[in-house]
């Protein structure tokens, strides 16, 4: 016979069976294929298959007759016959030996008995003759079939079947399925951290629709984005969605030319838009970039969190159609204000929700001010986990240990993090300065804040007049720390910079001769002024304002208050003139020092205007070196830093390149191996973002230093902790510049702001990731597993299993626990990603890789544990259990988004069949359609549930979609439990498309990669 199936030799025959295994003609169709042994053949045919778990019970029974001599199997090469021949009867015929074969198709088959009348009788003989003729011409096979089925299953131990479960995500090699997108990979010298990563971004695309790629700054973020937008593209056009492939991606316009350079690489055909046509640019230009975002199927979005405020001019035009694939990039920490984090979740599409966090977002949304309690912080946080792609800065240099051949730059050499050397410099002022600055700390803890009142629109959900009355009284406290913030933020940064604040931009181009031509600013002066001739409108009950506060809408007192503020900053005005030059001139000393010992310098300060004037002293000092002023509002020379800054760049002369945080973000300047803070940012993650225009991979230096301002206490973030301290008070309620984690703030600054103090504050936030603090990539509880402490096996264990016997298709393995459980690693294919399942002592199921990382360390770290081989279990019954229970959870593995669209899908169904559905014809197709649903677990033609899920939202997206547009402008959140029979409309062409396109997928037990089975006491 030319094929069997395995599950009919389970059993206890003791007859002595004789096989020989012929072939299928099919499968040599064309000469051009290559010709092998048939043994070699069927090997390769069945190790390509999908094969059940529940045959390894048939499998331990063949291996042991064929071990007995029970069983003897034999292989002939070009056979094409089915002949059973029994000790009474015989059949021949065109049945192949399958279920099919034998019950379901129409086939023709004779069958004749020994014991019937003489022609029978000859006919067996014959039968019987041409059986023993071909069994002896065919040559054996019995230990080429005990070798396939080595390769089918193996009897595997816990710690080799929980490596496989993890290699196939964190390897990832169902990537190599997709032969033309593999090679491009290789070919464009792609990191192994990137294909990985690439790899995990794929399977949670495939899963939701929505990434988030948030590696750390330097990592080589621009190319894994866009070798991920080409990994898509491809991944739709070889599942038959080519109509879904239109690509667009939208990031500032400074690196518009790295995700130029970067597509060029993939010769992917991306619309490339500038994210300032969101905000800045001319309403026909920004309409137009509306349509093209809702048209898109692959929506790129770099630095992201530009997006989470949810009032934003640019976050309300970024609203994706439901079916869009989105990649979401930044490297920048996700504030853990509760807005962002709901503006973020709806951007991954709450419908990835599950019901009851669904209803938990809701609220949260509604009552998102209320102060959420920590519990659903986290819960909100852990959502976010299920789209992030991250890894620190410390896994990727373990990373890189592992393979540093691997990881090469573009001129050959091994990528690593730099080594940071921090120094610090003395700022150089006077103790005149000193004494000035004192001054000025004093007048500014008088100011009242007048131009940070002028609308007290208290929150609704803030409901006892109590709670009223303190968010006021917060209001004018931080207002008075706000004012006093800001006058100290410029004093530090230098006087030019404070003059302007005080007088604005043209007064201070005047005052110290500069042809500054950035955007004009400051003249708070004559912005109090203009406030003084109106009181505000008042938009509270005046019974809640204490006696001390109640000025603000007093209209005899309100212009006193503005005169007394304006006094307040006139002092402080003539202060300033007395100011000497000596901290600029002592920065300006600094980077000449630098330049000595360093080609390139960036020096960053926040503010523009304090850039021209050190760029004015450092022509005036004649440097050996070009001097240029990087800021966001000029192009010709932010361009010209970024060539001349950038990795390779050939120029010999000396470059000083002098930024303000516009250049902080996004772009790459590592081929300086200096940089300069000339003022210190009280915000960490601002440090953080300057720091990372040098400290990449790629970068050529394997060593940078970075230069602190020493500032005097009168100068100091020191000098300004009490104002710092009510900042941080009042984060939560009005937001501030201050951005400091509590815990750091503990550790090392609540004793004073010195420069050590922020520089040990610095290394900690940066290197202990705080800002990323509850927001992880679920693969890191999978890493968890074999590396550290607490790992169930070790990484050279994991080293040790992942790749051996590579070939076998399933690793199974069975062990005695306390309770019954089970765990499960999916394959993954060209269409669908690998996937974790686990089913507790509950029979409660578990997808998600952080629950059953944790489940799997309380089950596996029982010292109880007893590894048992196949033969010590009864298999028979304890696989169709285990088999049972996958096949219960086949829905429970859906995304779901994907679960939610068969649930509205079938009660839509429902209400058509029963009420609007007429003729015959789509009555029946309608309820074949709802037999889908609901598989039964026994059948072996199992819908595609995914798949299934895939077409109704094919129907149901385009409908909630048009909810979304007609309620836009409410800001109302819909989600496709919204979707009923009354806005959405079947009919006879709907039914056609999903019966006719719905397909039939290999069942869960078919998927198995590895497995671990608890028996159970």
């Amino acid at each position: 016979m030319s094929t069997f199936k395995l599950s009919c030799f389970w059993g206890s025959l003791q007859q002595q069976l004789r096989i020989v295994i012929g072939f299928d003609p099919d499968e040599r169709v064309s000469k051009r294929l290559p010709h092998y042994s048939l043994p070699t053949e069927i090997k390769n045919y069945w190790v390509k298959q999908n094969v059940s778990i529940r045959l390894c019970g048939p499998i331990l029974n063949i291996i042991e007759k064929i071990n007995n001599g029970t069983f003897h199997f034999k292989a002939k090469d070009k056979l094409h016959a089915k002949i059973y021949v029994g000790d009474q009867a015989a059949i021949l015929g065109s049945s192949n030996f399958s279920k099919s074969g034998t019950v379901s198709q129409t086939e023709a088959n004779i069958r004749v008995e020994l014991s019937s009348s003489k022609t029978e009788r000859e006919q067996y003989s014959n039968i019987k003759r041409i059986a023993e003729y071909y069994y002896k011409a065919a040559e054996d096979y019995n230990e080429h079939l005990i070798e396939l089925f080595s390769k089918l299953f193996k009897d595997a131990t816990w710690e080799e079947a929980l490596a496989r479960a993890v290699a196939e995500i964190l390897e990832s090699k169902w990537m190599q399925d997709y032969p033309v997108l593999y090679q491009a990979l290789v070919t464009h010298n792609l990191w192994p951290s990137q294909k990985m990563g690439i790899a995990r971004a794929m399977k949670i695309i495939q899963d939701q629709g929505r990434v988030m790629v948030a590696d750390p700054t330097g990592s080589g973020k621009t190319k894994f984005a866009t070798a991920l937008a080409y990994t898509l593209f491809h991944w739709l056009w070889e599942n038959g969605r080519k109509d879904r492939s239109n690509a667009l991606i939208i990031c500032p316009r400074q690196v518009m030319e790295n995700w130029e350079r970067e597509q060029d690489h993939f010769t992917l055909y991306n619309k490339i838009e500038s994210m300032g046509k969101l905000s800045l640019g001319l309403d026909k230009n920004q309409r137009t970039l509306q349509k093209s975002i809702q048209s898109s199927d692959i929506l790129v979005i770099d630095e992201a969190h530009n997006y989470l405020h949810p009032n934003s001019k640019r976050s309300k035009a970024i609203a994706p159609k439901g079916s869009s694939n989105v990649i979401l990039s930044t490297a920048t920490p996700i504030n853990k204000k509760v807005d962002d984090l709901l503006r973020l979740i709806e951007l991954l599409d709450i419908d990835n929700l599950s019901d009851v966090d669904l209803d938990t977002y809701f609220e949260l949304r509604k009552n998102r001010r209320k102060g959420i309690d920590k519990k659903h912080l986290e819960q909100l946080k852990r959502y976010v986990n299920q789209f992030i792609v991250r890894r620190t800065k410390k896994e990727l240099n373990r990373m890189i240990d592992r393979a540093p051949d691997q990881y090469k730059n573009r001129f050959g050499h091994t990528c690593r993090y730099p080594k940071t050397n921090s120094i610090i410099y003395k700022t150089g002022e006077t103790e005149s300065d000193k004494a000035i600055a004192n001054q000025n700390l004093s007048l500014t803890s008088q100011l009242k804040g007048v131009h940070y009142l002028q609308r007290l629109n208290i929150p609704s959900y803030l409901n006892t007049d109590e709670e009223k009355a303190n968010y006021i009284k917060q209001r004018f406290t931080s207002a008075t720390a706000l004012a006093a913030y800001m006058l100290r933020v410029k004093l530090r940064s230098s006087r030019c910079a404070l003059y302007e604040y005080l007088y604005g931009t043209k007064a201070a181009n005047e005052k110290f001769e500069l042809n500054s031509t950035k955007n004009y600013s400051g003249d708070i002066l004559g912005k109090i002024k203009k406030l003084k001739t109106v009181a505000p409108k008042c938009t509270i009950d005046q019974r809640l304002l204490s006696e001390e506060h109640k000025w603000l809408y007093n209209e005899s007192l309100y212009p006193s208050i503005c005169n007394e503020e304006i006094s307040i900053y006139e002092e402080i005005g003539q202060l300033s003139e007395r100011l000497s030059d000596m901290r600029e001139k002592s920065k300006i000393q600094t980077l000449i020092n630098s330049i000595r010992h360093h080609k390139k310098v960036l020096a960053f300060d926040s503010t523009v205007i304090t850039l021209d004037y050190l760029h004015k002293l450092l022509q005036q000092e004649q440097v050996k070196a070009k001097t240029i002023v990087a800021a966001g509002h000029n192009t010709r020379d932010r361009n010209q830093v970024l060539q001349l800054f950038a990795l390779g760049n050939q120029t010999e002369e000396k470059l000083i390149a002098l930024c303000s945080d516009a250049m902080s973000e996004g772009i790459n300047l590592q081929d300086a191996s200096c940089l300069l803070l000339l003022d210190m940012p009280s915000v960490l993650r601002i440090i953080e973002q300057r720091i990372g225009r040098l400290e990449r991979m790629d970068c050529e230096n394997k060593e940078i230093t970075v230069m602190w301002p020493d500032d005097s206490e009168e100068f100091s973030l020191n000098g300004d902790k009490r104002m710092i301290d009510t900042l941080l008070l009042t984060e939560d309620l009005i937001g501030n510049n201050v951005g400091i984690p509590q815990a750091i703030y503990e550790k090392h600054l609540k004793n004073g702001f010195t420069t050590q103090n922020i520089i040990d504050a610095y290394n900690e936030y940066s290197n202990e990731e705080y800002g990323w603090e509850g927001v992880r990539d679920s693969t890191q509880d999978l890493y968890s597993l074999i590396e550290g402490e607490g790992a169930l096996i070790d990484h050279q264990t994991y080293d040790l299993y992942k790749d051996v016997d590579a070939t076998v298709k399933t690793a199974i393995s069975f062990i005695d626990t306390d309770k019954k459980w089970s765990f499960f690693a999916f394959r993954g294919s060209t269409s669908k990603s690998p996937k974790w399942l686990l089913i507790d002592e509950k029979n409660k199921g578990y997808t998600d890789f952080s629950d059953i990382s944790e489940k799997l360390r309380h089950y596996l770290s029982n010292g109880n544990i007893i590894q048992r081989k196949w033969k010590e279990v009864d298999t028979s019954i304890t696989i169709k259990e285990i088999i049972l229970k996958l096949r219960r959870q086949e829905k429970a593995l859906l995304p779901w988004k994907k679960r939610r669209a068969l649930q509205q899908g079938e009660k839509i169904l429902k209400h058509y069949t029963a009420n609007v559905f007429k003729s015959g014809k789509d009555k029946l197709n309608a309820e074949r359609l709802l037999a889908l649903f609901n598989p039964e677990t026994e059948d072996d033609n199992y819908v595609d549930l995914d798949q299934f899920a895939n077409l109704w939202l094919d129907i149901l997206i385009p409908e909630l979609d048009k909810l979304k547009a007609e309620k836009l402008r409410r800001r109302k959140i819909f989600t496709l439990r919204d979707l009923s029979y009354r806005n959405v409309k079947l009919n006879s062409e709907h039914l056609v498309l999903l019966l006719e396109n719905c397909q039939y997928s290999n069942t869960l037990d078919e998927m198995v990669s590895s497995c671990i089975i608890g028996l159970g006491k």
